[in-house]
């Protein structure tokens, strides 16, 4: 069973932060990969999806951190 957490509104944060900076190692691993000759493409959606990520977890540190929990997988 998956472990559930509270976190901070400043522990949010944080988390949006961290996964900014895999999603930059992310990209660059993708861009250099390139298994399909869509290494571009691929970096470009995973960037996509990486801002969506941030802004959802920001959301979340600004206005709803005592109403949802962090479930580790």
């Amino acid at each position: 069973m998956a472990q559930t957490t509270t976190l901070s509104p400043q522990e949010w944060k944080e988390l949006a932060e961290r996964i900014g900076i895999l999603g930059v190692m992310m990209q660059k691993i993708l861009a250099a990969q390139n298994n399909d000759g869509m290494g571009a493409q691929d970096a470009e959606d995973c960037a996509a999806d990486i801002i969506c990520a941030m802004a959802a977890i920001n959301y979340v540190a600004l206005n709803a951190a005592d109403k949802c929990i962090f479930v580790g997988v």
